[in-house]
């Protein structure tokens, strides 16, 4: 049964629209700091007639906030808590586009609230996807849901430009991603650091920071006046006695702070004569910027959050970027990895054996402390010592990067943790090594570490492993972990490593999470999906359903990772470690993301975010047994989506090891599939699977040689040398040596060619007289028709949407998804348009191929330039 601290308020309380507004809505109003004369009830809401189609309707809202200069900012609507809360925004978005219509930037409706009780979602007036989705055990004070909703719903009476000394600003997450950006511009102008360098001293000036603003908090509460630090009339105030009193005197009473918590048993985070790089007048202008900002007030991963905004595009990825996570992304998978508990104050041990700055284990803190808060249920005492259960026995990370590992411990320190289980090694590493050149206190670590990270004694795994790092066999130290790997751990998995001389670090943290779970315990990894799908993986995967029971797979989007410069195509996998062998598979959860809050040009996209849509299908399903599909568009002019969102339950009986990704499953896919046996059905075409046309074999080694000894000049064709429809463009020309490896074709005139990869899917080629001979690459399946018909109908079906769809999500592998020929052999349906049909489709094809005709001849029709 969910239940909000904060409002007292239980699920089984709600039970009507009514209870909705009255129990839920109104306590959230008063908490956000609306006066009654800014809450407008329904009695008093204006209706308004709204547009749906050719017809307007009379519309009302439940309320109408306004903000301080008496403007209305936000919509929100109450519905019963027996419906889905995904029905309710279209009347409000209709009532904000009415309500915008006629009114000034400034004083139009910003923001959509809807609630049904369970759950609470915030969108952007002008979309359809919620930027925040809350459960009803969200609206505890201290929650980063909750924490979220307050920077954008939170009243303010006035917007003050000139604040007195020492007080504090409302700051949305845009002004301070902004404030970050600028502060990245800052450092690198004036101190021309590297920006690991950079990152790593603006992180030590918002430690700083932080602590002060915290002390500067309690003393505002309690009505007191003084000359705060880290303000111009606090750099004023002490300009006489130090020249650089963020250094000689904050920092340095802070790293004094920090060794003697080593002596109770904290981690080191700073080297003993640790200094601020940072020039007294950069950290002059930085508090300047800063010093009305409480960042103590922003109770999430902070670091995370200028781990994302505060690096230069261009570097992402390079020097840090291969620890960064999406913050949307932490966030969602840190809620379902709570979702399956009602009771998340229950003390649980949780990993990330590579934890980068610790996204996952803040994200998970800050969700269980806040369950905490206002409980009720507990006394002061009895709340004390859960959180301090909480903060320093539950929590553990690994990272191998010592100064990323660091940042993870201020990120942890920060929060109440003292980074007092963050462990700088190799999270694949069982039994870390002691080293004859290592202090006392880096021995202790090393011993900390392998008493800490014990076999089966962890509850929940949250984690996103390296993709491209590789452990080798030639290399003394990756052996020793490799060997670390057991027959009884590996079992029908040991044939893959046994094949390889280099394995990939993210599989082998597959292996290693399931040592460290208990039985019983879930896991969510991010993976790339050539080990969901990719043939060499076959038996990992059969390994991964008999040790595991998959609970959900969430495939995320091909830009991910863009902004740290990480181009491949990824997955969640959720899955539980099996009480017994013969524990059975349930349903599993799949969703198909096309938007994590970026695109493609890593721009924040927060108000397209479908993170939020799958969470409410899932909370919507784990809370009433029943699953609401999803199938939703979210198309933007400016982005080519691909995919619609999707979300839906697979059955276990539907699950092949030969697949474990949600494209192989997706419902468009089903839906292609359906329609093709409809056309099937009327007459219109006869389906044809890809075993059933003839595949031109690569050139073999001897016919290689041959034309090379020959010294034939051919043609070679890529990919990028077609349009999508058909039009060879340009070539290159040589010998068949001269040309890239991949040019592994030899065709005929006739031939077809159809484009493999999943991002040239559509591109056909009817190959031309004109390239009789020619080489191509092998991103080209080259079929060879029966008959030159055969070939017309083939370039004509091929092109449909039928077929693009299916080499979407038939592709395989991660860095270069592409359609298998086994795939194409076995699964892969060609409508091949037959009677009446069949011959206006080869009318067509021979038409639109006579023009293209004409257009390779053009270099002919030109003014000669000799007579």
């Amino acid at each position: 049964m969910a239940f909000s601290s904060l409002f007292q308020l239980h699920s089984r309380d709600l039970t009507s629209e009514a209870e909705v507004e009255t129990r839920l809505l109104a306590k959230l109003f008063a908490d956000l700091g609306y006066p009654h004369t800014a809450v407008i009830p329904k009695a008093s809401v204006p209706p308004l007639l709204v547009a749906s189609g050719s017809k307007k309707t009379k519309v009302q809202s439940d309320f109408l906030l306004k903000g301080g200069t008496g403007t209305v900012r936000v919509v929100v609507e109450a519905k019963d808590p027996a419906l889905s809360l995904t029905e309710a925004w279209g009347q409000a978005a209709g009532y904000a586009l009415t309500h915008n219509a006629d009114k000034p930037a400034n004083a139009r409706v910003r923001w959509l609230l809807l609630s049904n009780g369970h759950l609470t979602s915030l969108y952007s007036h002008d979309s359809s996807q919620p930027i925040l989705t809350l459960k009803l055990s969200d609206f505890v004070s201290g929650s980063p849901p909750y924490a979220a909703l307050r920077t954008h719903l939170k009243y303010s009476a006035s917007d003050p430009v000139d604040l007195p000394s020492g007080q504090f600003d409302v700051v949305t997450p845009d002004r301070l991603n902004a404030l970050f950006n600028s502060s990245h511009q800052l450092i690198w102008k004036k101190q021309k650091m590297s920006p690991a360098d950079a990152f790593f001293e603006f992180c030590k000036f918002v430690f700083v920071k932080l602590i002060h603003d915290r002390k500067r908090e309690k003393i505002l509460a309690a009505g007191k006046s003084e000359i705060f630090p880290m303000t111009s009339e606090w750099l004023a105030a002490v300009a006489s006695s130090s020249k650089h009193p963020v250094r000689d005197i904050l920092f340095r009473d802070l790293c004094d702070a920090l060794e003697a918590a080593i002596v109770d048993g904290k981690k080191r985070i700073f080297e003993p004569n640790e200094t601020l790089k940072l020039s007294a007048d950069t950290c002059r202008e930085l508090i300047r910027r800063f010093e009305h900002i409480n960042l103590s007030s922003i109770d999430e991963d902070l670091n995370g959050r200028m781990f994302e905004v505060f690096l230069n595009e261009a570097v992402r990825g390079k020097d840090l970027g291969q620890y960064f996570t999406p913050r949307p992304l932490v966030e969602f998978m840190t809620r379902i990895a709570l979702a399956r508990s009602s009771d998340q104050s229950t003390p649980r041990r949780i990993i990330d054996a590579c934890c980068g700055t610790g996204g996952f284990l803040i994200e998970t803190m800050a969700f269980q402390l806040a369950a905490l808060r206002n409980d009720s249920r507990l006394n002061d005492a009895q709340r004390e010592t859960q959180a301090e259960i909480i903060k320093n026995t539950t929590l553990f990370g690994v990272e191998a990067n010592q100064r990323v590992s660091r940042i993870a411990r201020i990120n942890m320190y920060l929060h109440g943790d003292g980074g007092s289980h963050i462990f700088f090694g190799d999270g694949l590493d069982n039994a870390p090594q002691e080293m004859p050149d290592m202090s006392r206190e880096e021995i202790e670590e090393v011993r900390d570490h392998a008493r800490n990270l014990a076999e089966e004694s962890f509850d929940i795994v949250l984690s996103n492993p390296p993709f491209s790092m590789e452990y080798s066999t030639a290399e003394p130290d990756e052996d020793r972990i490799l060997r670390q790997l057991s027959a009884d751990t590996l079992g029908e998995a040991a044939n893959v490593l046994d094949r390889a001389k280099k394995v990939k670090s993210n599989l082998l943290f597959l292996f290693r999470y399931y040592r460290l779970l208990k039985a019983g315990g879930e896991m969510l990894i991010v993976l790339d999906d050539t080990i969901l799908n990719g043939d060499t993986m076959v038996d990992v995967r059969r390994w991964l359903m008999s040790h595991f029971v998959l609970l959900g797979i969430y495939s995320l989007p091909v830009n991910a990772f863009f902004k740290a410069k990480a181009n491949i195509k990824t997955s969640v996998l959720h899955v539980r470690k099996k009480t017994s062998p013969d524990e059975s598979q349930g349903h599993v959860f799949m969703a198909i993301t096309n938007n994590i809050g970026h695109d493609s040009r890593a721009a924040d996209t927060p108000h397209r975010n479908n993170l939020n849509d799958v969470f409410t299908v899932y909370d919507e399903w784990q809370r009433t047994g029943t699953l609401r599909p999803l199938f939703k568009e979210n198309n933007d002019p400016s982005e080519n989506l691909e995919c619609p969102a999707q979300v839906w339950l697979l059955s276990p009986d539907a699950l092949r090891v030969e697949r474990l990704d949600a494209f192989f499953y997706a419902p468009e896919l089903a839906r292609v599939r359906e329609r093709i046996g409809t056309l099937q059905q009327s007459g219109r075409v006869d389906v044809k699977r890809g075993r059933d046309f003839v595949l031109r074999k690569k050139i073999s080694p001897s016919k290689r040689q041959d034309l090379i000894d020959q010294r034939v000049p051919l043609k070679y064709i890529e990919i990028s040398d077609v349009t999508q429809y058909g039009l060879i463009v340009s070539h290159a020309r040589g010998t068949i040596d001269e040309f890239p490896t991949r040019g592994q074709y030899q065709v005929e005139a006739g031939d077809v060619l159809v484009a493999i990869n999943a991002r040239s899917r559509g591109t056909v080629v009817l190959v031309p007289d004109e390239f009789d001979g020619a080489i191509c690459t092998s991103g080209f399946l080259v079929i060879r028709p029966k008959s030159q018909d055969e070939g017309k109908l083939l370039w004509y079906a091929l092109r449909s949407n039928l077929c693009r769809h299916q080499i979407y999500y038939l592709a395989q592998t991660a860095s270069q998804s592409e359609l298998k020929s086994k795939v194409w052999a076995d699964e892969f349906l060609v409508p091949m348009p037959r009677g009446t049909h069949r011959r206006a489709a080869v009318r067509e094809s021979a038409r639109f191929h006579e023009h293209l005709g004409a257009l390779l001849d053009a270099d002919a029709v030109r003014l000669p330039e000799t007579d």
